[in-house]
């Protein structure tokens, strides 16, 4: 077949943020882009969007009816893979589940994590999670990045299906920990670094109180987008401006370049989240040295093991996190022991996800066999 001449694989994309390949809004975007690259070396990718006035929740239908059309009309194309995250799926759900109908591309369906368990029970808990149920098993292949994702996928699909891929971590080959953690005790108050998006999941409202506490001891950098959820980000810096906090700054977005320097210069990162399908910022943390006040939740205990690398914290209250900190604001070698333990445990992992993209190539050609 075709196909099999190429080591470059075609691939379609279905998305609702067209621009994610050259400005990805988060760590699973990263993720997609990794593996859009692994699949396709030459970028034989085409994305398809809608505008964003699709994307609205009451014009749900029509946005499936348009990437139904976009979809179906691009899948006489044989040597193409359909890929596509698993945010999509409100908006793809029709063209998926009709093309079931037509001899078709292979599907494969990237999954950082579900959001149907983080939802309150009640009639969107049921819908989620049926919907999801649907969407899900009319994927040739799920990839996933974490055994807690693989847990929560296999719960509505064939684990047969399910394929756990490591996330390839981009490090700065410069670093030199010995000469950063010098430099890191030279700091007057101890820097706390936060990076995610500014959303509701991520629940950095935890950490106000927790600085307001630990006062002129330590200073806090958030960086990550703050425009997803408006109303959120009025409420953190409502509360914020409220409590007069002067060691709390909000950064938005920066350059990668930019957010080297915020991981450089400091002491201890924190993550106070309600769930993390991985957390691919604590790999980034932990090749910097850094050690880590975060939540036992999701995936984070397959990174982050308590008094190794760092603290696991309950992310609902306010002082097992403030005296988690308070142990490592007080002991500077504890921080060096944990963060040099974090970036061997980070370098281990990289060795496996190296390995790991030909393993994906592999199983996604032996797919195309089958279906063709």
């Amino acid at each position: 077949m075709s196909w099999l001449k190429h080591s470059s694989m075609n691939i379609l994309f279905p998305t609702v943020n067209k621009k994610f390949l050259q400005n990805p809004a988060s760590g699973g975007e990263v993720w997609d882009k990794e593996i859009i690259r692994s699949l396709s070396p030459e970028g034989n990718v085409e994305l398809i969007a809608p505008s964003r006035f699709l994307l609205k929740k009451p014009l749900l239908l029509l946005a499936n009816l348009w990437f139904f059309f976009q979809c179906f009309k691009r899948r006489k194309m044989h040597s193409q893979i359909v890929l596509e995250n698993i945010y999509t799926h409100p908006w793809t759900f029709l063209a998926h589940w009709t093309s079931l109908i037509f001899k078709r591309n292979p599907f494969i369906v990237i999954a950082h994590h579900l959001d149907y368990p983080l939802r309150p029970f009640g009639p969107i808990y049921f819908f989620d999670k049926f919907s999801t149920w649907l969407y899900l098993n009319t994927a040739d292949l799920i990839l996933v990045i974490s055994d807690a994702t693989f847990g929560q996928v296999k719960r509505l699909a064939k684990e047969t299906r399910i394929h756990k891929i490591f996330f390839p971590i981009k490090f700065s080959k410069n670093f030199d920990l010995n000469a950063a953690s010098a430099e890191r005790r030279q700091n007057k108050a101890l820097n706390l670094l936060f990076v995610g998006n500014c959303i509701p999941r991520k629940r950095i409202e935890l950490l106000i109180p927790v600085m307001q506490q630990l006062g002129d001891r330590a200073h806090l950098d958030i960086i990550g987008e703050t425009k997803l959820d408006p109303h959120y980000m009025s409420h953190l810096t409502g509360r914020v401006a409220a409590l007069g906090l002067q060691n709390i700054v909000f950064h938005g977005r920066v350059p990668e370049d930019h957010l080297e320097k915020f991981y450089r210069r400091a002491n201890i990162f924190v993550l106070p989240s309600l769930w993390e399908g991985l957390g691919i910022v604590l790999l980034e943390a932990m090749l910097w040295g850094l050690p880590i006040v975060t939540a036992p939740v999701g995936a984070i205990p397959e990174l982050v093991k308590n008094d190794e690398n760092g603290f696991l914290a309950d992310p609902t209250r306010t002082d097992d996190f403030t005296n988690c900190l308070k142990k490592l604001i007080e002991d500077l070698d504890l921080q060096e022991r944990m963060g040099g333990k974090g970036r061997t445990m980070a370098l281990d992992y990289l060795k496996q996800s190296e390995a790991c993209y030909d393993q994906l190539r592999d199983i996604v050609k032996e797919l195309m066999t089958k279906l063709h």
